[in-house]
């Protein structure tokens, strides 16, 4: 919870509001009881994907600069 906590907060501040949104829904799932293991194990796999979609995008930015 707390590291999707700080990934919602990261994501938001280089602008990237899907990535963080998808990060709150993950926070929100792992602070459920009972924590419904099976939908954040989905959450976490769109949010991974998301993450690798900001980097290539921060590395081009970074290159282009």
């Amino acid at each position: 919870r707390i590291s999707a906590h700080s990934l919602k907060g990261a994501l938001g501040h280089l602008g990237a509001l899907t990535a963080s949104e998808t990060a709150s829904q993950l926070e929100t799932l792992a602070s459920s009881s009972p924590v419904d293991m099976s939908a954040c194990q989905s959450i976490y796999k769109e949010l991974n994907s998301l993450v690798g979609e900001v980097c290539t995008e921060f590395k081009t930015f970074i290159s282009d600069s």
